[in-house]
């Protein structure tokens, strides 16, 4: 009686012990990992996006009082990723900003109606309001982040000439999150300070009428960049540094001259 108790205790043994050569044989053999579920939509998040095409998605609209052109990038990528879908949701979410932004500024203006319910700001004989927001760049930076620089364009009929202004978005491609100027830097009050220093000297010696409040050591006056290959290239619009005619200015600062104050990688 022992004796089969004993046999049986060691076949039992023996069957664990094969049952878990033959699982890791098989994942030797075929390469895979036992993993851990990563995230709701299926890919883990420290899985960066690597060479995806980026694709600009155009919609038109035009009403009677306003006409709209929009064009959002937007990452494809076969692996459907969850950084790929949250940055793809963050960058439509930064245009319909925009768009109602520009829907909010009409319907304020239609409270300057005449009384002869005419548009203040429009006519039969002038253009119609139109928002047109374009895609100036969309770039992948060293495989790790993605850089897109939107140009906003919005005319307000019977105005003078069309605002533009310049609206950048960098996302870090392995986690999706947007790197603002609160993420670049690790010393916002010595970065501010070194840009504000170069930006001064460079717009001094470029530009023959040069607004230096646009380029104080504020966090407003530097929120507007893009990550590049080089450095930090700063986007200065209409009016912040130079009169309206001059147009927008940018510059690039090489990331030489900003060692030790960056979060992010530069490589």
């Amino acid at each position: 009686m022992l004796n089969t108790v004993k046999n049986n205790k060691i076949k039992s043994f023996a069957l664990v012990v094969g049952i878990v050569i033959l699982i890791y044989t098989f994942f030797v053999a075929t390469g895979r990992k036992a993993e851990a579920p990563s995230d709701a939509i299926g890919i883990a998040t420290s899985t960066p996006i690597i060479a995806s095409e980026i694709v600009v998605e155009k919609s038109i609209v035009d009403e009677k009082e306003y006409h709209l052109e929009i064009s959002t990038p937007q990452i494809k990528e076969p692996g459907n990723s969850f950084a790929q879908q949250l940055i793809n949701k963050k960058i439509k979410e930064s245009i319909e900003t925009l768009v109602k932004d520009f829907r909010f500024e009409l319907e304020s203006l239609q409270e300057l109606r005449s009384g002869e319910g005419e548009s203040v700001f429009s006519g039969n004989d002038l253009p119609k309001h139109s928002l047109i927001v374009s895609v100036a760049k969309a770039d992948y930076i060293h495989n790790k982040y993605l850089a897109v620089e939107l140009k906003d364009y919005s005319y307000i009929s019977g105005s003078a000439h069309p605002f533009t202004r310049t609206v950048t978005l960098n996302y870090d491609l392995k986690t999706g999150d947007l790197v603002d100027l609160e993420r670049l830097t690790n010393n916002q009050e010595r970065f501010l300070a070194t840009v504000s220093n170069i930006a001064k000297m460079n717009f001094e010696q470029k530009l023959s009428s040069f607004f230096p409040d646009g380029v104080l050591p504020k966090p407003e006056n530097f929120q507007v960049f893009t990550i590049e290959d080089k450095g930090i290239r700063f986007v200065f619009d209409q009016y912040q540094v130079a009169p309206y005619a001059v147009g927008e200015q940018k510059l690039l600062v090489e990331y030489d001259l900003l060692s030790g104050l960056l979060n992010i990688e530069t490589n």
